[in-house]
Formats: structure tokens, sequence, C-alpha cells
């Protein structure tokens, strides 16, 4: 079956297109990866494909631990990876769709975000991590407002919309978009 598959001219004309593409990106499969096998895949994402889970599991003795957990550098070969990755994984928003999900990164907005989210007790917040001059908070700030945070979540008897995003893709499509109309409809 190989040896048909290579000489029925098949095979080549198949590896001279991938050498096509190749040349015009960057890696020849990460878009395709992203579309079909990330953005296509219709099982929820919290289970099945957070990024989250390339993230060490880490154990807290307290809420003060939890809250002021910093991100460890990888090493391969004793050597330092780049962390480049986390501004992709951290500074994007995966948007549902009915048949295939989309992505905004604001890494590169002309004006990016002061802000991150964050989710605790199925309710979201925007939390500022810049000062008005565009410097960063300190961590000590950051964890100031990660426990008001905490706290007003405990207290909220808000609806928990962001169990919403644990559905099924296109369920959660639907509902994604009968709240954005909402929202509309209120401005």
């Amino acid at each position: 079956m190989v040896d048909e598959f290579r000489t029925s001219g098949v095979g080549e004309r198949l590896q001279k297109g991938l050498e096509r593409r190749a040349k015009k990106t960057e890696n020849w499969l990460s878009d395709w990866w992203l579309q079909t096998a990330y953005l296509e895949y219709r099982l929820p994402v919290v289970v099945h494909s957070s990024p989250g889970v390339v993230l060490p599991k880490q154990d807290f003795l307290d809420r003060q631990g939890q809250l002021s957990q910093t991100l460890p550098v990888e090493y391969l070969g004793g050597k330092p990876l780049c962390m480049n990755q986390y501004y992709q994984i951290l500074s994007s928003c995966r948007i549902p769709g009915p048949k295939r999900d989309s992505v905004v990164n604001y890494s590169q907005a002309k004006k990016p975000p002061t802000h991150i989210t964050v989710v605790h007790n199925f309710q979201f917040f925007e939390l500022d991590v810049y000062h008005s001059d565009g410097t960063p908070l300190t961590a000590d700030q950051i964890f100031i407002q990660l426990e008001k945070i905490w706290g007003t979540s405990l207290q909220s008897n808000k609806e928990p919309i962001g169990i919403l995003t644990t559905n099924h893709r296109n369920s959660w499509a639907k509902a994604y978009n009968n709240l954005i109309k909402g929202v509309v409809l209120l401005l």
C-alpha cells in the first residue's frame, strides 16, 4: 500500500503541496491543527482541551498560597524554554461558534487591555493589572484585588453564567449568542 501510494503520484503531489505550504508559513501544520483539532472540536473545553492542563499540578496550603502563586520557568535539557507561548494562552479568548469557535488574541492589539478576566465561583470579574500610567501593579496589589474577588464571589447570588462554558460547544454557542443579543438590547 505504501509503495502504491509512493508510485501512483499521490504521495509525491501531497509532499510537494506540503513543501509549498512550508515555504509560505512558519509552521505548515499549526493553522490546520488550530482550526480542525482545536476550534472545530465540539466537546466541552474545560474537561477536554483546556490550556490549563499544561500547567503543573500544584497543591496549596491555604488561600494566600493559591492567590499568590506564579508560573514556574520551564526547562528542557537544563535550559529554560521560551515562555512566549503564555502570551498566546493568557491573552486569548475562545469565542463559541455553532460549528467552529474563533480565537481573539489581545496581546497584539493597538491598545492592549490593562486587565485580566478572573473566574471564581462561576462568576466573571475584571481585574486591573496596570496603573493608569501603564506601569504594572505589584504582586501585592494584584493579591489584594484577588482577595476582593474571592469575597465578592462567595457573597454573590447572581446566576452562575460561567457554568455555560462547560457545555458542549454547540450548546454553549447558542447560549452565548442569546446572551450577546441580551447585552446588545440593554445597550
